[in-house]
C-alpha cells in the first residue's frame, strides 16, 4: 500500500505527478497580485538513467496540456559541455576518471544553464517572447555526444508559459561537507561505487557541484522517480542504449561501454541523493514515486 492509499495496480506516475503539479500551480499563482506578470511554475524532476524520466515527463506534458496549460521541458543532459570542452575537462583532470566523460558535476555548462533558466523564468514579462533551447546529441562521436549549435531549427519556448520542467539524473543534488564525503566513503563496503575512486576524485566532484546551486533558484516543486534498487540503473541504461541504436542505425555505446558509463554516475547517487530532500526551496511541495525493475509504480509519497 502506498502513502496515498493506492494499490500497486492503480498507481500511475503521470496521474500522481499531474495532479500534484496542477495543485501546486494554483498555490503558486495565488502568491502574485492581480496585475503582476506571473512567471511559469518551475518544476524539477529527478530520476536515475533509464528509469523512464523522459517517458513520464512526456506523458506529464500531455496531461497538463489537456488541462489547458502550456508546458516547457528541458533536460540537464542538453546542458552538457560541447564535445570539445568535454575533452578539455578530461585532459585537465587526468587523475580523475569521474571526469573522463560526460555525467558528473563539472561536465555541464553551468553558466549557460543559469542564463537560460533566468530567461525562461521571465519569459512571461514580455509578449511575444521566445527562448531557444540547446540540444545535446548523445549518438555523436561514438556515443560520447556533442551539443548541437543553436539555430533557427532549435526547439524553443514561447510566452505565455505556465509550467517549466527541468529533468535530469542529478537534478537537486547539493554539495556536502568534505568530512561527510569522507565519512560516506569510509562507511561504504569495499565493492561499493565510492570505494572504486580516490577520495580526492570524490572531493573534486563535490566541489564542482557548488556551481549548480544557481540552477535551483527559481524552482519550488520537486518530482522524483526512485528505484527499489539503485543497481537497476545498469539494466535500464543498457535497454535505453539498445533502443537508441535500433532507431538510429546502430550509433551508440557497446554494453561494456554502457557499464563503464554508468559506473561514473554511481558515486553521485551515493553521495548526493539524500541532499535533495534537505532543500527548503521545495520541501513541503514535492512528490516521490518508487518504481520496481519493470518500472511499475509501487508507492507514492509527499515530502
Amino acid at each position: 500500500m502506498s502513502a496515498n492509499g493506492a494499490t500497486r495496480s492503480t498507481i500511475r506516475a503521470v496521474d500522481v505527478f499531474g495532479q500534484h503539479v496542477v495543485q501546486q500551480l494554483q498555490s503558486f499563482r495565488s502568491r502574485f497580485s492581480g496585475g503582476a506578470s506571473i512567471p511559469p511554475l518551475f518544476v524539477a524532476m529527478q530520476g536515475p538513467q533509464g528509469s523512464g524520466k523522459t517517458t513520464v515527463t512526456r506523458a506529464l506534458i500531455q496531461y497538463l496540456n489537456s488541462s489547458g496549460l502550456n508546458v516547457g521541458i528541458l533536460s540537464t543532459d542538453d546542458l552538457y559541455h560541447t564535445h570539445g570542452n568535454l575533452h578539455r575537462v578530461a585532459q585537465e583532470n587526468p587523475t580523475n576518471p569521474l571526469l573522463s566523460g560526460r555525467g558528473q558535476p563539472g561536465t555541464h555548462d553551468t553558466e549557460l544553464g543559469a542564463d537560460l533558466l533566468d530567461r525562461i523564468y521571465t519569459i512571461n514579462s514580455k509578449t511575444p517572447q521566445k527562448v531557444k533551447l540547446p540540444v545535446f546529441d548523445k549518438s555523436l562521436f561514438n556515443g560520447e555526444g556533442d551539443r548541437v549549435p543553436v539555430s533557427d531549427a532549435s526547439p524553443a519556448l514561447h510566452s505565455r508559459l505556465d509550467v517549466f520542467i527541468l529533468e535530469g539524473w542529478s537534478m537537486g543534488f547539493s554539495t556536502i561537507s568534505a568530512a561527510e564525503v569522507e565519512r560516506k566513503r569510509i562507511a561504504s563496503p569495499p565493492d561499493s561505487p565510492l570505494s572504486r575512486y580516490d577520495v580526492e576524485a570524490l572531493h573534486q566532484i563535490n566541489e564542482n557541484l557548488k556551481a549548480y546551486r544557481q540552477w535551483y533558484e527559481h524552482f519550488s516543486v520537486f518530482l522524483q522517480i526512485q528505484p527499489t534498487d539503485l543497481n537497476n540503473v545498469y539494466i535500464w541504461r543498457t535497454q535505453q542504449e539498445h533502443a537508441m541504436k535500433a532507431a538510429n542505425g546502430g550509433r551508440g555505446m557497446s554494453d561494456d561501454g554502457v557499464k563503464a558509463f554508468v559506473d561514473r554516475y554511481m558515486p553521485g547517487y551515493y553521495l548526493f541523493l539524500d541532499t535533495i530532500r534537505e532543500n527548503e526551496q521545495w520541501k513541503g511541495r514535492s512528490k516521490t514515486i518508487t518504481i520496481d525493475l519493470d518500472r511499475t509504480c509501487v508507492a507514492a509519497e509527499d515530502w
